[in-house]
């Protein structure tokens, strides 16, 4: 069915004549008429104070969504019903020191909400660390600690249920060579760990760029994502003539979750006005399932007699994901402040029951599947007000 959805919103930005110090905020409301997902007015509001002058910065703020808060239509937004107020603290030494030439360490503190039922779900806490050497080699890193765990309302798919993750703590460290040169590379490593049994997930992302020419750059990023023994909503029950006690479960699943992400970046400059860019990007993410629970309704689990395993010991609640898109836009700034943008645009997507043994086996039954595909040329042109009251004369400051 068709519907009108409308989201309004208004922003500020007010900072001292020194640019030390900065409050801004945004408050929006999202409506739909004839239809839609929801008959009442959805809002969303956010304000935060910064100290930005100075080696020395801090800042905080809170922001809140309630649960008809839908912007979707018309942008992107992951979750709704929830309130958020986070502090930061951050040191920042600009001038060169010892064998660095900058660095900048921070803390950082969230505290999250779900705002109806008003309940608390997480407290977050997060150390990072930057660096850049002599060499402008850069690098750094941080650790992220959930004291408390964190009371789940998104995962169980159904209002009200929750899965009680116990604390986690999270591990990353990067390394990023001089991008001045020709040939430069990232390097990122992060892992996690849990108080679940056996849970624990290792993961790394490469990338490597080469400057061809002052014109030319050539881009390239493989990440892999390893989360194994991982909980998680399992999909439904999916077994034929399944018994009457399964129906009011939730099924969740202990399983190894894998995703790759290849991209290759093309970026050229025609001129200083004009220039083409495109992104091939693959994305493969498949879980194979190993055990099934019930979430009981103190967001633990439980075992269930649920038995979706095939001969082969695979399950029916498997999953492998495929998107595989091609983006390629060409823009002309032909004023300043005017801009003609052509974008081609090629979908793939695809989900089936089945992981695919090889990566290889997995790509050639992508390139088989169903793709979209779409053109948009977008024309935007800067009136300026005082041209057009001075004659067209351009006022000089």
């Amino acid at each position: 069915s068709t519907y009108d959805a409308n989201v309004t919103a208004l922003e500020f930005d007010l900072n001292n004549k020194k640019n030390s110090a900065s409050l801004s905020g945004n408050a929006a409301v999202s409506q739909f008429s004839n239809g839609g997902p929801s008959k009442d007015p959805g809002v969303r509001y956010e304000l935060f104070y910064d100290k930005t002058g100075g080696k020395l910065n801090y800042g905080s703020g809170f922001m809140t969504l309630d649960k008809n808060f839908e912007i979707n239509d018309l942008g992107f937004n992951t979750q709704n019903n929830v309130f958020n107020a986070n502090g930061y603290i951050k040191w920042n030494q600009y001038e060169p020191f010892w064998k660095l030439n900058k660095a900048r360490c921070e803390f950082s503190c969230d505290y999250n909400r779900l705002n109806s039922p008003n309940e608390f779900t997480e407290l977050l806490l997060d150390f990072e660390f930057f660096a850049v050497n002599k060499s402008f080699t850069a690098f750094g890193g941080g650790t992220s600690l959930s004291p408390y765990g964190y009371k789940d309302y998104f995962e169980p798919r159904e209002e009200g249920r929750y899965f009680n993750w116990p604390t986690q703590q999270d591990f990353s460290l990067w390394v990023s060579s001089d991008y001045r040169k020709i040939f430069a590379c990232d390097i990122r490593g992060w892992a996690t760990t849990t108080g679940i049994e056996g849970f624990y997930s290792a993961n790394y992302r490469i990338e490597p760029r080469v400057r061809v020419s002052d014109r030319l750059m050539l881009r390239y990023v493989y990440s892999r994502q390893n989360a194994y023994n991982q909980r998680g909503y399992a999909g439904g029950v999916l077994v034929d003539e399944a018994p009457a006690e399964l129906e009011d479960q939730i099924i969740f699943g202990r399983r190894d979750r894998i995703t790759h992400t290849n991209v290759f970046f093309v970026d050229y400059i025609m001129t200083n006005r004009m220039g083409f860019s495109a992104n091939l990007r693959h994305y493969w993410s498949h879980a194979s399932y190993k055990e099934f629970y019930q979430l009981n309704f103190d967001g633990g689990l439980d075992a269930t007699s649920y038995n979706p395993y095939r001969e082969d010991g695979s399950t029916l609640n498997d999953n492998s994901f495929n998107a595989l898109t091609l983006d390629a836009v060409f823009k002309w700034v032909f004023s300043p402040g005017s801009e003609l943008s052509a974008v081609y645009k090629i979908g793939i997507f695809g989900s089936e029951d089945e992981v695919p043994d090889t990566f290889a086996g997995n790509l050639d039954d992508t390139f088989n599947l169903p793709n979209s595909n779409s053109f948009s040329i977008r024309l935007s042109y800067y009136i300026d007000w005082l041209d057009i009251k001075n004659g067209g004369q351009r006022v000089k400051n």
